[in-house]
């Protein structure tokens, strides 16, 4: 196929994070609505194994250890996404929320996705000549921070308390350095969008989706949202699964745990003291 002819196929949007800004509401909307959008634009989100899930913990190791090797495994994961891109016929959405990187937390990571130029600018040189743009969900920093912290212990082993937590990364005090250097190297084909001012529980893709030009008729269609994900666990729940990081276990026993406290977190909060007449 001529350069041409790849370009006019369709744009191909990555939406990609940051993590803790609804990704995973977004993701579940669009998988759910996928036959709805089907008319307009095809969907890629994360399947446990599959193609997009390898891509993303290969930028993630990448960004922690730059390594040839590293290297080799994220352009190889890239190549391997670009192939399953080109076998749909139009414009297409993938969204993962780990493409910028290892998030501050992840083996020692302390700073804000400082490889994230890097992976997209390898992303962009392996899907040309198809025009390809990106999008970021930020947040407001703080909050985002403390999101980040209960993240890192539930999926990533964080042992320290969010204290340590917010010293570590205290040099983190705003976006502003990671939209510098995405700008650099990608100029005006990433667009920022406020979590805060874009989301709705309902329908938490549709700012996305009009963004990227989605018809305002086909978001009308989609089918709403039935339920709320929680954001992070409860801080009593938080608490224990810290010290959890602490203790020997294999990764499979340390998940079934994890599930079971964020399944229950009932379990995990204060209740008033019974009365006399209750004993």
């Amino acid at each position: 196929m001529t350069d041409a002819a790849q370009s006019e196929r369709g744009v191909i949007t990555f939406h990609v994070g940051v993590p803790k800004t609804g990704t995973t509401s977004i993701q579940r909307h669009l998988a759910a609505n996928a036959e709805c959008l089907a008319s307009e634009l095809a969907v890629i989100t994360p399947e446990p194994g599959k193609t997009l899930s390898r891509l993303a913990e290969h930028a993630a190791r990448y960004s922690l250890r730059a390594s040839t090797e590293a290297e080799q495994k994220l352009t190889g994961s890239i190549q391997a996404l670009r192939q399953q891109v080109d076998a749909i016929p139009g414009p297409c959405l993938v969204s993962h929320e780990t493409l910028l990187g290892a998030s501050p937390g992840r083996a020692g990571e302390t700073r804000l996705f400082p490889a994230a130029h890097k992976i997209l600018s390898m992303i962009d040189a392996q899907f040309a000549p198809r025009p390809v743009c990106y999008v970021v969900f930020t947040r407001e920093i703080e909050t985002w921070k403390r999101s980040m912290h209960a993240q890192a212990v539930k999926t990533d082993q964080y042992t320290a308390p969010l204290a340590d937590f917010l010293s570590e990364t205290q040099a983190i005090i705003g976006w502003e350095d990671l939209r510098r250097r995405l700008r650099v190297a990608l100029e005006d084909r990433v667009s920022f969008l406020n979590m805060e001012a874009a989301l709705t529980d309902a329908a938490p893709s549709a700012a996305l989706l009009h963004h990227i030009g989605v018809s305002d008729r086909t978001i009308a269609e989609m089918q709403p949202m039935s339920k709320r994900l929680k954001v992070r666990p409860v801080p009593a729940a938080l608490e224990f699964l810290r010290h959890l990081n602490t203790v020997d276990l294999s990764p499979q026993q340390r998940q079934r745990i994890v599930d079971i406290v964020t399944q229950n977190q009932s379990l995990f909060s204060r209740a008033p003291a019974p009365s006399m007449a209750e004993l």
